[in-house]
């Protein structure tokens, strides 16, 4: 597939802002990094199969599969040259980017859409594993384990033909992950340290998360989780700490609402 220009720019930019991003809470390391590469080739090799772009074609899902390509591209490289947490980071904006384009290519009622709810759950489960397998909390990675399981058991109804079934565990484990990250934060001593990295994760999951703000059905919620999250860092800069917590964990909820409803 030819990379148009306008999609070059497109990643240029977007691999700007990840390097210039917030150092985050944990260490990432060349292993996290080729997990995170792997899982997301395995999406964009079945999308690349799934959908046809034939050279010209302005569509959507080939405009989202072109820049998916180039953003893995972009974070090989920066794997290459040892760049572990921008390349992890444009890497799930490429599987995202696929998600799209599996999604406005295919029909919402079929067992492939309910493949790409379950691998945005993936997704969202390995974002959260980088965090709460380092975190204090026992009770934390108990309920990934949970999240972990119940996903086990959506892939397994999907391949036994029940799509209904697999979309609604799959949704299970959605929120035992959000729960995960919840419990991780509540783990975190001092007020102003918790909420502080409390809202730089709600950020990177508001980030890798942008492709539901082209669902019509999911953009509200988004919208409502961008502004709870603005306020959570306002009340933060103003000594709140507690009300940011609030507002950010908030943000998270209505995250959640806005990829379930991508999802129907």
């Amino acid at each position: 597939m030819r990379v148009r220009p306008f999609v070059q720019v497109w990643v240029v930019t977007l691999a700007m802002a990840c390097a210039l991003g917030a150092a985050p809470a944990f260490a990432q390391t060349q292993a996290d990094a080729q997990r995170v590469l792997e899982v997301t080739q395995s999406v964009l090799d079945r999308a690349t199969t799934t959908i046809s772009c034939p050279p010209g074609d302005l569509g959507l899902p080939c405009t989202y599969l072109a820049q998916a390509l180039t953003l893995q591209q972009s974070a090989r490289s920066s794997a290459a040259g040892g760049f572990y947490r921008d390349a992890i980071a444009l890497s799930l904006r490429a599987r995202d980017r696929a998600y799209s384009a599996l999604r406005t290519a295919q029909d919402a009622t079929g067992g492939e859409f309910v493949l790409v709810s379950i691998e945005r759950t993936d997704a969202l489960i390995g974002r959260v594993a980088l965090v709460v397998r380092g975190s204090a909390s026992e009770r934390a990675r108990r309920q990934l384990d949970l999240a972990v399981e119940v996903q086990a058991r959506a892939k397994s109804l999907a391949q036994a033909g029940r799509p209904r079934a697999a979309m609604s565990a799959t949704l299970q484990a959605r929120d035992r992950a959000f729960r995960a990250l919840r419990l991780t934060d509540g783990a975190i001593p001092g007020a102003t340290d918790r909420a502080r990295a409390a809202l730089e994760r709600t950020d990177d999951l508001l980030r890798a998360s942008a492709d539901v703000a082209d669902v019509p059905a999911s953009q509200a919620a988004f919208g409502n989780a961008q502004q709870l999250q603005e306020r959570g860092w306002a009340r933060l800069r103003a000594g709140d700490a507690a009300r940011a917590l609030d507002l950010t964990l908030k943000a998270r909820d209505e995250l959640g609402r806005a990829l379930d409803r991508a999802d129907r």
